[in-house]
Parts: structure tokens; C-alpha cells; sequence
């Protein structure tokens, strides 16, 4: 078995979330990437870097339509404010799933198209 790896996952680092209505502290920190991937590599497990194909894998599978409302278009309002600017907050964009009424998340900008971003523990 492999394990996947990125450093930029060290960025993601939210303070809190949403649950039932309150704000509590978020459990994913940079300390619990970093505990997992010590634990990986003592178990002896090869710890990879994710290759990273760009957004080209995402446009053959959706509609452009459907890339610019989850805002990974070309010429969505997301995509020309980050070619402009970069994004004030390198952690995260908020984003939103379209729908009246919908809980908004951060979403994590590196996972939509890497290679290998999770690992199966089985015990």
C-alpha cells in the first residue's frame, strides 16, 4: 500500500466549524496530517507526493457549465478573481454548491485533482 502525501495539506488549517448550530474547534489540523503521515512512515509505509494533473482530468468529466457552478471554469468569477488577485487566505476558499438554503464549507482548493489524496486504514 501507498500513502499520499502534499505538504500544502499543512495549509489547511480551519478553526472552527459548525456543529448542531455552534461553533467548535475544526478537529482537522496540520498537527493531525503530520501525526498520520510519522505513524505511516514507522509502519513502513511508502509515503508518495501526489501528481497533480490539473484541472484537464475535471473538464473531460463535467460540462463547462457544470465546472463554472463549482466554480473551476475558465472564465467563472472565481477563476478570474484568483488569476487577478490569489486568494487573501491561502487555507481555503469558500465556495458555494448552488442551491437556496445550502450550508456553505470550506473546501479545500488542492484535493479536486491529485492523485492519491486519501489513505484506508483497515483495523
Amino acid at each position: 500500500m501507498n500513502a499520499y502525501f502534499d505538504p500544502r495539506q499543512l495549509d489547511h488549517a480551519p478553526e472552527t466549524y459548525f456543529r448542531g448550530g455552534a461553533p467548535m474547534p475544526h478537529p482537522e489540523q496540520p498537527e493531525r496530517a503530520t501525526l498520520l503521515r510519522a505513524l505511516l512512515e514507522e509502519m513502513g509505509v511508502p509515503v508518495l507526493a501526489p501528481k497533480d494533473y490539473g484541472l484537464d482530468p475535471m473538464r473531460t468529466t463535467w460540462r463547462s457549465s457544470r465546472m463554472r457552478i463549482i466554480g473551476f471554469g475558465r472564465s467563472s468569477p472565481r477563476a478570474r478573481w484568483v488569476a487577478q488577485h490569489r486568494p487573501a487566505d491561502p487555507r481555503y476558499e469558500r465556495g458555494s454548491t448552488g442551491g437556496a438554503g445550502q450550508i456553505l464549507y470550506p473546501k479545500d482548493k488542492y484535493s479536486a485533482s491529485s492523485e492519491g489524496r486519501y489513505v484506508v486504514f483497515n483495523g
